[in-house]
């Protein structure tokens, strides 16, 4: 597959992806999804992107918690 934001190659990986619910963040670990070698860029498959919003919009089940650093935008000059 070939990345459309820079034409790199893309493999097929799990990664991690963060999404939002009710304002806080939820980390979901070992998404299936397609990497861009180059820059990065991540693209799920329709079924993979429908199980995370089923995951999200039901119980959560979380496995550990983690703490997140915050940071301005602002102050990265």
């Amino acid at each position: 597959m070939i990345c459309p934001e820079c034409k790199g190659e893309m493999k097929e990986e799990r990664t991690s992806v963060t999404l939002f619910r009710e304002g806080q963040p939820v980390l979901f670990e070992d998404v299936p999804a397609w990497v861009c070698v180059q820059c990065g860029e991540i693209w799920l498959s329709a079924e993979a992107a429908r199980k995370l919003d089923e995951r999200l919009a039901g119980e959560l089940k979380p496995r550990r918690y983690i703490s997140m650093p915050v940071v301005a935008f602002a102050a990265t000059s």
